[in-house]
């Protein structure tokens, strides 16, 4: 996706690869998160086999979506709807 894009989606947006690496996100992702350049760093430790099983499935043409508890910058944890496409 284009990186300006991608910056102006207007909820939070993380572009990863297949090891967590933030690629690209959303100007709205600072509302929700503190800086971080690695998804693994505001996924729940209990959910991170989630976001294993969704990352291998993603190879496939269909959306994944999961409930995941992720950390906010207030330093929260929070239930999120997240898709992997």
């Amino acid at each position: 996706m284009d990186t300006d894009i991608a910056t102006w989606i207007p909820i939070p947006y993380f572009q990863i690869n297949q090891e967590g690496t933030i690629l690209n996100s959303s100007n709205r992702r600072h509302s929700y998160f503190y800086p971080t350049s690695n998804i693994w760093h505001i996924v729940h430790k209990e959910d991170r086999n989630k976001v294993i099983l969704m990352l291998s499935q993603s190879t496939n043409s269909q959306p994944v979506t999961e409930y995941l508890v992720l950390q906010t910058s207030n330093k929260l944890f929070v239930n999120f709807k997240c898709t992997i496409q």
